[in-house]
């Protein structure tokens, strides 16, 4: 029973494919420039797809747009589809030689473009594209893009439109090179310079035939790269690069700057300079106040008319208070000079943390932010002490 209903299904799409053929060949053709000597006719067929008809149908659009603009060309306006002409023609999905002869007959031209779009690994849509032009080799190229690119006018999509007819039609001055690192996201260099972001853990570029060192840096793995790599215009080559992950603790090179661990490394260290100059800070305002009580206590043993404890004198009680008085003095001093430097080196290494850029140029970034902490404090009564707390959270 299944079997014969396929089989209708079959015979229903081959008839209503035959008799669309049969309304619309008829009609006459509206050409974006008449054909010459100059401008050559062609059709761009409706790609055909199992699985991203959005992403065929916006490629068919960008085809047809291109051909209309680029110079040399006519494009021969055309509602026909490659999926309608292969069913009304019994002819593979992909039709063979003697197939896509038959459809250069039935739609009466000499040269037609057609193909077909699929899944591809990572988020990604794969196009192979042919030119059938009657009496030469079969001309194809494959082109593999971001599965969101679905509107015809989408500038990244009419790019890969523009790649597309330049290599099929021979007048593509220009290579691709197709990078494969797993699922990362990061960046691509070559020789040196970044050419492109990683999506997925793919990305695909035009570049100028030669020879190149392809890198790829992903914020987590050691940077990795393949030398040698030979781009011949009009062709794509694929670069796989394997990504292995760093060991904890280290963060080699992760951009173009060729940064290391250099800059934190300094950062905090300034941190914990400052930090240190704080708890001294804490201790000397300890000490200061201690010394300034026993001072008062020592002033209530010292006659009223003494406006200078450190006047000359043999009373032991003003001796002593002039003493405490310097190491007072003294104590302050370094409180805020110690405390002054401690808080500059503390804000430099912030700073330094914060405006640390070695995670740019990725979309993502696995580093966990931390937070530090920093609050000195003198209690107001010197049993009470003094000191600095310090919080650090991850």
């Amino acid at each position: 029973m299944r079997a014969n209903l396929r089989d209708l299904f079959r015979l229903a799409a081959t008839v209503c494919g035959v008799a669309v053929l049969v309304l619309v060949s008829p009609v006459r053709l509206a050409w974006a420039e008449a054909p010459s000597s100059r401008a050559v006719p062609v059709h761009v067929l409706a790609l055909d797809s199992d699985d991203s008809e959005d992403q065929a149908d916006a490629l068919t659009g960008a085809l047809r747009s291109r051909v209309r603009s680029a110079p040399g060309w006519s494009l021969q306006e055309t509602q026909h589809a490659l999926g309608m002409l292969t069913a009304a023609l019994r002819c593979p999905q992909k039709p063979d030689a003697p197939c896509q002869q038959r459809i250069g007959d039935q739609l009466r031209t000499d040269r037609f473009v057609w193909g077909v779009v699929s899944k591809a690994p990572g988020n990604q849509v794969s196009a192979e594209v042919h030119l059938w032009a009657r009496g030469k080799p079969d001309a194809m190229t494959k082109e593999t893009y971001s599965d969101n690119l679905k509107d015809q006018n989408d500038e990244t999509l009419r790019k890969v439109a523009a790649r597309i007819l330049d290599r099929i039609t021979g007048s593509v001055t220009t290579g691709t090179i197709s990078v494969h690192a797993g699922d990362a996201e990061g960046g691509v260099w070559v020789n040196g310079i970044r050419k492109q972001s990683l999506e997925h853990g793919a990305a695909t570029f035009e570049i100028a035939p030669g020879t190149y060192t392809v890198e790829v840096r992903s914020n987590g793995f050691t940077p990795a790269q393949q030398a040698g790599v030979v781009v011949t215009a009009g062709q794509d080559t694929s670069v796989a690069l394997k990504l292995v992950a760093e060991p904890i603790g280290e963060s080699g090179p992760i951009t173009g700057g060729g940064h290391t661990n250099v800059r934190r490394i300094v950062a905090w260290s300034l941190i914990g300079v400052g930090i240190a100059g704080e708890i001294v800070t804490g201790i000397e305002g300890a000490r200061f106040l201690s010394l300034r009580s026993d001072l008062d206590t020592d002033r209530n043993g010292i006659d009223k008319s003494v406006t200078d404890v450190c006047a000359p004198s043999t009373n032991a009680t003003q001796v002593d208070a002039c003493s405490k008085f310097n190491d007072a003095k003294s104590a302050r001093t370094v409180a805020a000079l110690v405390g002054s430097a401690g808080a500059v080196a503390i804000a430099a290494g912030v700073i330094l943390l914060v405006t640390d850029h070695s995670k740019e140029g990725f979309e993502t970034s696995t580093t966990t932010q931390g937070r530090l902490l920093v609050l000195p404090y003198v209690a107001p009564r010197p049993s009470d002490g003094a000191g600095v707390n310090v919080s650090l959270t991850f």
